[in-house]
């Protein structure tokens, strides 16, 4: 999103974990990739964004 804002849910979308990205570049799409990460796309391109942190669901944070 706008300012690089980054929210995962890991339980339907009933509560959201906000990811702190350090550039805060606009960011337009993001898939998941694989266990823990995501590819996002935005204002400088493509870059893989780890999920260190989060808890999987049901689980806890690695």
């Amino acid at each position: 999103g706008l300012s690089g804002t980054v929210l995962v849910s890991r339980d339907g979308g009933r509560t959201f974990i906000l990811l702190e990205q350090p550039d805060h570049t606009g960011l337009a799409a993001a898939v998941t990739a694989g266990d823990r990460s995501l590819v996002v796309v935005g204002e400088r391109g493509a870059r893989v964004v780890k999920l260190t942190g989060v808890a999987p669901a049901g689980g806890s944070s690695r």
